[in-house]
């Protein structure tokens, strides 16, 4: 289930564990557009390989660096380690991924939490 939803003016994203497959088809349907906008991203599948195509962020016109106004907002739950190997490059979250979503949006994850804090509150405006 990828979910898209409209809060106030707001367009948010959650795709859930959606995958490459899920993607190619919600990419060619007449949904694609919708994307377009969206206002905050949690990224999909803990950030793994195929959750977040490069078609569809590419689609996003809300990012770009911090002088970027109301730049797209992502979200990610995750911890390094748990899954796939940084010699194969199959590491979750991916580190390409990483470095993308901290120099094209406002970026959140769990892992930048300091120790002992389990969740931080991200305040939207939804006007």
């Amino acid at each position: 289930v990828i979910l898209l939803m409209k809060a106030g003016s707001k367009t948010l994203l959650f795709p859930g564990d959606a995958q490459l497959e899920n993607w190619q088809y919600a990419l060619q349907s007449d949904l694609a557009d919708m994307l377009d906008d969206v206002d905050v991203y949690k990224v999909g599948h803990h950030g793994s390989l195929n959750a977040t195509p490069r078609s569809m962020w590419k689609r996003f016109r809300k990012k770009g660096g911090k002088d970027v106004a109301d730049r797209i907002t992502s979200v990610l739950s995750t911890k390094h380690g748990k899954h796939g190997s940084d010699e194969k490059e199959t590491e979750v979250p991916r580190r390409t991924l990483v470095t993308e979503l901290k120099a094209q949006s406002a970026f959140h994850s769990t892992e930048l939490l300091a120790d002992g804090v389990l969740c931080e509150a991200i305040e939207i405006d939804l006007t």
